[in-house]
């Protein structure tokens, strides 16, 4: 679903806001996205993730992100260097592309008709009901559009307009009084992989460099809502397993809490105006701040899988030497990754 409001970026390519002589890039907010964390069941076995993200027409930012987002795995996701999850909407047609044989074949995640999705129009995945073998599959279902939801790859942000060869760490973006920076990108693991059902999803998106990217927290503060926006159903949930479903994050109850907010203060940060910001989707973000243009994302991901694997040494080290990567990434590039 594309949000109303100034006209978003043209095939995922940058849009620059022009102030005078200075152009500042700018990214639209296509979708938000929390969840909670919940325990699923497959042939693998048991296993914990709050990978599973629902669209919500607005959330609470506060230092570790947004207020009521799950981590399931704090000793590798989560902390105010992992507060927020952005990914590129661009990214998203390549992925239904080149995962719709797949996907048509299997079982995945059951999910709610008319979930957005980052191109627009309704969220439509051959199979999603349940993988049939070809022969008793209607012919229908072979031709059915595979169309991904924001948070398929569980992040917060699914962002228009930029990626990973246009963010920079360090880069620092504003949405009213909300200060965010990018720390540093994302490593992926295999539960992406594992809830979808494509094993080889993790090395597809190193490999590919599709990875988003991670933001702290630098500064907060109420910020407008969209002009219109967007409540959605609730996205992948348990597998039909028996477990029941975790409470959902119901858009319009966070919405309204928003609202309930004394003037001037974030909702659930009463007489702490710094502890807590609100965003809504569709809010547009604008880069007030640089300081690191050598270091795009996708520079910084071929440097550190370059060290991983014994190599770029110099580069290594001049990246470990980045004050705006985060500490984590800062002691893997000093130790070889």
């Amino acid at each position: 679903m594309r949000v109303a409001g100034p006209s978003p970026a043209r095939n995922g390519e940058p849009r620059f806001e022009r102030r005078g002589a200075e152009r500042r890039l700018r990214a639209r907010l296509v979708g938000l996205q929390a969840g909670r964390a919940i325990t699923r069941h497959d042939a693998q076995g048991t296993w914990r993730t709050a990978i599973a993200k629902r669209a919500v027409a607005a959330a609470i930012i506060g230092p570790e992100g947004i207020i009521g987002d799950a981590v399931a795995d704090r000793r590798h996701h989560g902390g105010t260097e992992q507060a927020i999850l952005a990914y590129a909407a661009k990214h998203y047609p390549a992925w239904e592309a080149e995962w719709a044989h797949i996907l048509a074949a299997r079982t995945i995640p059951d999910i709610p008709e008319g979930s957005p999705a980052p191109h627009g129009g309704p969220t439509e995945i051959a199979g999603a009901r349940g993988a049939l073998p070809d022969g008793d599959r209607p012919a229908a279902a072979h031709d059915a559009p595979l169309r991904l939801p924001c948070g398929a790859f569980g992040e917060n942000f699914t962002l228009d307009g930029v990626d990973e060869t246009t963010v920079c760490i360090g880069d620092i973006w504003a949405a009213g009084a909300l200060r965010l920076q990018v720390s540093q990108p994302r490593e992926p693991c295999y539960k992406p992989g594992r809830f979808w059902g494509v094993p080889e999803a993790a090395a597809r998106m190193i490999a590919t460099r599709r990875t988003g990217w991670y933001l702290r927290v630098l500064a907060s503060g109420p910020i407008a809502a969209a002009a219109h926006p967007t409540s959605h159903p609730t996205p992948p949930g348990e597998a039909a397993s028996g477990a029941p479903q975790p409470p959902a994050l119901a858009a319009p109850v966070l919405a309204a809490t928003l609202t309930a907010a004394p003037t001037g203060e974030p909702a659930g940060c009463a007489g702490d105006a710094n502890a807590a910001a609100t965003i809504a989707a569709g809010a547009e973000l604008v880069l007030e701040a640089r300081p690191y243009p050598q270091w795009t994302v996708a520079r910084v991901l071929e440097v550190f899988y370059a060290c991983k694997a014994g190599g770029a040494t110099a580069d290594a080290a001049a990246l470990a030497a980045c004050p705006a990567l985060s500490p984590k990434w800062r002691a893997r590039l000093t130790r070889g990754g």
